[in-house]
């Protein structure tokens, strides 16, 4: 389906509502607008830097609304993703306000700010003396291995920056090991931006030929084509593969 935007005259009557009732759907809206301006004009006045500049922060945005509303809703109600601090389980934004972070930063923050405010405050005086040098290691990082190898049972630990760069350090390491150039793709969950691992079609292609994204350049989808073959629906039971 292509992306549409409803106009001011379709937005509020999308599902079919009367026109008194359109009008109070609009008129609550701009309410809402009117209070958000109040209470963040800081925040709102710098997001548009932001916005304009990390195309991370758009994308995103796009999920939290449907796409026929997102236009107008971007218009009316454009909330800052911009903090200055953090106390407990609250947010503060530019403007003083603050707010109740329900999800714990995407369910990252297990430990809770605080706490790992006091993580990185006590690392920087422990290596502040070494700083950002590439190559040799601080003795603290024997410390962490230890302590990550004793709770994962396992021989070795490769730290990474991302679970991107972990996924396709983890595909590449199976398929070198293994000597096997099928790697299975479950549709239906997240394994990062690497193109290897985005699950989809591509091309025109069946999901057993390259399971890329439709706008996956042709050299990369091509290339992979060799290594992924199949894209299975999320808890697949039974995977049969082909020759």
């Amino acid at each position: 389906m292509r992306s549409f935007a409803f106009d001011e005259d379709k937005f509020f009557c999308a599902d079919g509502a009367s026109a008194e009732i359109a009008e109070k759907r609009k008129a609550g809206m701009n309410a809402l607008a009117d209070s958000f301006n109040k209470q963040f004009p800081k925040s709102l006045a710098s997001a548009e830097t932001f916005l304009d500049g990390i195309s991370d922060l758009r994308f995103t945005d796009t999920n939290r609304v449907p796409f026929p509303f997102q236009k107008l809703v971007r218009e009316k109600l454009n909330v800052a993703s911009l903090a200055v601090s953090s106390v407990g389980p609250n947010i503060f934004d530019l403007d003083g306000n603050k707010t109740l972070d329900i999800s714990g930063s995407y369910g990252v923050n297990v430990c809770g700010y605080d706490n790992y405010k006091r993580w990185i405050q006590e690392g920087w005086e422990a290596t502040k003396e070494l700083g950002p040098v590439l190559g040799p290691l601080h003795p603290i990082v024997g410390e962490n291995l230890a302590m990550i190898k004793a709770v994962s049972k396992l021989d070795e630990v490769s730290f990474h920056m991302s679970g991107t760069e972990a996924i396709m350090c983890a595909v590449r390491l199976a398929a070198f090991n293994k000597r096997r150039s099928l790697v299975v793709c479950f549709a239906g969950a997240y394994h990062g931006w690497w193109d290897g691992v985005q699950p989809g079609t591509a091309l025109g292609l069946s999901q057993i030929q390259a399971p890329a994204f439709a706008d996956c350049p042709p050299v990369i989808t091509v290339y992979y084509i060799h290594h992924i073959r199949t894209v299975c629906p999320y808890s697949t039971p039974i995977l049969k593969t082909q020759d």
